[in-house]
């Protein structure tokens, strides 16, 4: 099961106001970024791991502006809207783990 976040988490320190957690109400999954500020996991309602991938390494990005670490999630349907960085934005599909790079701002 996700951790509680410390400051010792890469995204909080690099801003302190990121989302690194979130439930999805439609489906239980928990998703939570791994203190390494990278690493997106997808939790089942019973604290199963169903998928776990780093973000960056997925789409071949290196944060541009800004630090190169998951700065927001947002659900969407049936997908995670993911910031890296200041403006670096991704999809992510809830069930899958599987990852889009959708673009910069």
């Amino acid at each position: 099961m996700p951790r509680t976040p410390s400051a010792a988490h890469a995204s909080l320190s690099a801003y302190a106001n990121a989302v690194i957690s979130l439930k999805d109400p439609k489906t239980g999954i928990t998703l939570y970024v791994e203190s390494n500020g990278r690493r997106l996991v997808g939790f089942n309602d019973d604290g199963g791991v169903m998928w776990s991938v780093d973000v960056l390494d997925a789409v071949k990005i290196k944060a541009s502006p800004g630090q190169p670490v998951i700065r927001h999630l947002r659900l969407e349907g049936d997908h995670l809207w993911v910031t890296i960085g200041k403006s670096d934005t991704t999809k992510v599909q809830i069930e899958t783990g599987k990852v889009q790079y959708i673009g910069s701002d």
